[in-house]
């Protein structure tokens, strides 16, 4: 069945060239959001010519035409940083040049740019230099490594879809001999489980999407995290940076019902709050 929407998804003109694994994942994950029109389209007579099939694949063809520029430039940068490896045995202008590159392809690395090396002297003068690091619903953050300033680290990272995640681990791998030992892995987190025991977390701007999803959801996925510190960070902007957002009372009630205190600082247009787990 999948096969089939692929091939009348691609049948527009700009979107030909695009790889069925790439289109494969987006429609798994359009039906992981919308699992009922997975079973009303599997059991049509002629799914196809439904409606509801001609609505997913306009949904589906906007969200390939925004990522598609997005996917190829990853792709070429990532063969770019590849090729420059082979040739260095350290982290030289041109290695993060192309990290730069890749990092400014997301949003919020790319507002976190100008401000890594501060983020991670700030979050380490607390935690000390961690040896592992779990980071949840990472986007492109673990691309940061080269700002950290470690010379080892093994580094988890979960993202929701296994593209997302393949990708992050095909970084992982390119850096593992200048001292990341990375593993990446896709995971829901309103289902998360069996999370790695690690010095510290990272939920940057990731608490606010499961809230709206779940209320007080946050408070149990802290609950869960075995890490000896938890780094949260937020937003501090509207999207568009227009107005500026109040501060999150439901965070701070759930840090008083855990007993937690936190540290403190911002960046433009994100609060940082390391928090020591007990």
């Amino acid at each position: 069945m999948i096969s089939k929407f692929i091939s009348e998804i691609k049948k527009k003109k700009t979107l030909s060239s695009l790889p069925d694994a790439f289109v494969k994942k987006l429609i798994e994950n359009y039906f992981q959001k919308y699992p009922k029109l997975e079973k009303f389209l599997k059991d049509h007579p002629k799914p196809l010519k439904s409606k509801e099939f001609k609505l997913m694949m306009k949904d589906l063809r906007k969200t390939l035409h925004d990522v598609y520029g997005i996917f190829v430039l990853r792709d070429k940068n990532l063969r770019h940083l590849k090729e420059h490896l082979a040739e260095i045995k350290e982290i030289d202008e041109g290695a993060l040049q192309i990290h730069m590159d890749l990092l400014s392809t997301h949003k919020s690395s790319l507002e976190r740019l100008n401000f890594y090396y501060q983020i991670y002297g700030e979050i380490f003068k607390h935690t000390g230099k961690p040896k592992s690091i779990l980071d949840l619903a990472c986007g492109l953050n673990p691309l940061s490594f080269p700002y950290m300033g470690l010379k080892k680290v093994d580094y988890f990272a979960s993202e929701l879809t296994d593209f997302d995640s393949e990708f992050i681990q095909e970084y992982f791998d390119l850096m593992k001999s200048f001292g990341l030992n990375g593993k990446a892995f896709a995971m829901d987190l309103l289902h998360a489980k069996d999370l790695p025991k690690v010095d510290v977390c990272f939920l940057f701007k990731t608490l606010d999407s499961l809230e709206d999803i779940e209320r007080n959801y946050s408070k149990e996925l802290i609950k869960k995290i075995p890490a000896k510190f938890l780094v949260v960070s937020f937003p501090t902007m509207s999207i568009g940076g227009k107005n500026p957002i109040k501060q999150r009372g439901w965070f701070f009630r759930i840090m008083r019902e855990l007993g937690y205190k936190a540290e403190t600082f911002e960046i433009e247009n994100e609060v940082f709050y390391i928090i020591k787990n007990k």
